[in-house]
C-alpha cells in the first residue's frame, strides 16, 4: 500500500508558532538543571564521513520501543567498525533522568528525547544546523523539522536552530479486537464519538470489557487526550501545550472531556482496576482477548500484529459529528545529540542513515509500525496487506488530510506528565476529584512549572 506523501502539516494557530509534538514512545523531558550555563554553540565544521577507526556510540532510549535496538544492530552489521551501546530505561525513569544524563561527565551521544528550551538554554544539546546543511535535512518538509527547532531566548519551540531529528512519525488511535467487535455487531470503525460510546455500552452489556486501561504512571493520558482532541478547539489545545501567552486549559471543552472520561470509569468502560495496572499488564490483557478496545499509539502495531495476527484493527478517534475533522496526536519521534558528545559526527551519520537506508526504513515499519522520516521522495517500505499497519497508515493519512495533528499533553511542561497528569488522573478515575477540579489542577500545575 502507498505510504503517505508527507507527514501532517503544522496545526493552525492564531497566537503562536506551534509544532507537531514528538510522541512515539513518549520521549518526554523533565526539568533541565538550572544555572547560568551558556547555550550550545553550533557544531561548527562537520564531517559526513564515517571514520574507519573503531568507534563506540551510546544511545539512551525508552524501553518499550524495540525498534531502536534493532536499528542499532543493523547499523553495526553494515558498519562493523562502530559499536552502538543501547541503554534502555522505563519511560518515567527516562523522563526524570534525561537532563542529568546530558549534563553528566560522560553523556550519551544520542538520546530519544524531544528538544526542550530549558535543555538548549542550559547548553546540553548540540545545535544541528550545520549537519542539516551538510546532509540536506534542511530540504525536508517543515513538519519534519519544526518540532525540533528551539528559540531558547524566547523559550519557544517551532522556530530557531535545529536540535533534533525525527526518525519516524507516529499517530495515536484506537485498537480493537476484531472477534469481539463481531460479537457486538461492529462491522466498521465508528464515525462519531457518540457511536463509539454506544459500542462501549454494547460491549459492557455483552459481558465484554470495553476498554483495557492502565493508569500506573498516568497512562490514562491517552484516552484523556483522545477526548480533549474532540471536545476542545484544536488551536486552543495546541497553544496551551506550546505555552502561548495567557493560554489555558480551563475551558468548557476540557471539562466535558474530563467528565466523559470519569463517566467511562464510573460505567466500567475502563478497566475497574486501572489505577493499579501498569503498561505491560494492559498490553497483555488486550493481546489475551480480555477487552474490545485499547487506546494507544501505533508504536505497538507491530507487536500486536505478531501477537494477534488478523484479529486486531486500528482506527483514528472519531470526531464529535459525522463528517467532522479527524484530530489526533501525531508527529515525529525525536533524537538529540548531547552537547558534550565525544562523537557528534558519527551520531549525526547514524541519524541520517536511519532516515535514508532502505533496511533501516523497513525496520521502522516492521517493528515500530510507524512511518520513516527522511524525504517523502524515498521509496516506501513494504507493508503486508493483512497487517494492522495498513490500518495505522490509513489513520495517519486521515489525520494528514484533515490537518488534524496536535501535540501531546505531556509536552506542555517538563513536569506535566509525572508531577501533574499522573497523580491527578488517579484522583479523577477514583472519583476523588470533579472534572472541574481536575482541569483546574492541571492548569495550576502548568502555571507552577512555567513560573507564571
Amino acid at each position: 500500500m502507498r505510504m503517505p506523501c508527507q507527514p501532517p502539516r503544522r496545526p493552525r494557530t492564531s497566537r503562536s508558532a506551534l509544532v507537531i509534538a514528538g510522541t512515539v514512545g513518549l520521549a518526554l523531558v523533565a526539568c533541565a538543571p538550572g544555572g547560568d550555563v551558556p547555550a550550545a554553540e553550533s557544531a561548527g565544521p562537520v564531517s559526513t564521513e564515517l571514520s574507519g577507526e573503531p568507534v563506540e556510540l551510546t544511545m539512551v532510549v525508552e524501553s518499550t520501543a524495540p525498534v531502536w535496538k534493532a536499528l542499532a544492530e543493523e547499523f553495526e552489521r553494515q558498519h562493523p567498525q562502530v559499536t552502538v551501546e543501547v541503554r534502555q530505561d522505563e519511560m518515567q525513569v527516562l523522563v526524570q533522568n534525561a537532563p542529568r544524563l546530558l549534563a553528566g561527565d560522560d553523556p550519551p551521544d544520542l538520546i530519544h528525547l524531544s528538544p526542550e528550551p530549558d535543555l538548549v538554554r542550559d547548553g546540553l544539546l548540540t545545535d544541528l544546523d550545520d549537519y542539516a546543511a551538510a546532509y540536506g535535512w534542511d530540504e525536508l518538509p517543515a513538519s519534519h523539522l519544526d518540532p525540533m527547532r528551539i528559540d531558547a531566548d524566547a523559550g519557544r519551540a517551532g522556530t530557531g536552530s535545529l536540535y533534533g531529528i525525527g526518525l519516524l512519525f507516529g499517530v495515536h488511535g484506537i485498537y480493537y479486537n476484531e472477534e469481539l467487535a463481531a460479537r457486538i455487531g461492529m462491522t466498521a470503525p465508528p464515525e462519531t464519538l457518540a457511536e463509539f460510546e454506544g459500542l462501549l455500552a454494547d460491549a459492557a452489556e455483552a459481558g465484554i470489557q470495553p476498554i483495557v486501561q492502565a493508569n500506573v504512571g498516568g497512562i490514562a493520558m491517552f484516552p484523556l487526550q483522545t477526548l480533549l482532541n474532540q471536545h476542545m478547539d484544536q488551536d486552543e489545545l495546541a497553544d496551551w501545550i506550546y505555552n502561548a501567552p495567557d493560554a489555558t486549559i480551563q475551558t468548557d471543552g476540557a471539562v466535558e472531556a474530563a467528565a466523559q472520561l470519569q463517566d467511562w470509569a464510573n460505567q466500567g468502560y475502563l478497566s475497574p482496576d486501572a489505577n493499579a495496572v501498569d503498561y505491560t499488564t494492559m498490553l497483555g490483557r488486550f493481546t489475551a482477548g480480555e477487552a474490545l478496545f485499547l487506546v494507544l499509539g501505533d508504536w505497538e502495531a507491530a507487536n500486536l500484529d505478531g501477537a494477534m495476527g488478523t484479529n486486531v484493527g486500528f482506527f483514528a478517534a472519531p470526531p464529535l459529528e459525522e463528517g467532522g475533522r479527524h484530530v489526533a496526536v501525531a508527529g515525529p519521534a525525536a533524537f538529540v545529540v548531547a552537547a558534550n558528545s565525544d562523537h557528534p559526527d558519527e551520531a549525526a551519520y547514524f541519524l541520517d542513515w536511519a532516515q535514508t537506508d532502505p533496511a533501516a526504513r523497513q525496520l521502522i515499519v516492521d517493528i515500530a509500525g510507524s512511518f520513516p522520516g527522511g524525504s517523502p521522495d524515498l521509496s516506501a517500505p513494504r507493508i503486508d496487506p493483512d497487517s494492522v499497519l495498513v490500518d495505522t497508515q490509513r489513520a495517519f493519512e486521515a489525520i494528514s488530510a484533515y490537518d488534524g495533528a496536535v501535540p501531546v499533553l505531556s509536552d506542555a511542561t517538563p513536569g506535566m506528565f509525572v508531577s501533574t497528569l499522573g497523580p491527578e488522573l488517579q484522583l479523577l478515575l477514583a472519583g476523588r476529584s470533579t472534572p472541574e477540579q481536575f482541569i483546574a489542577r492541571i492548569q495550576a500545575g502548568y502555571e507552577e512549572d512555567l513560573g507564571r
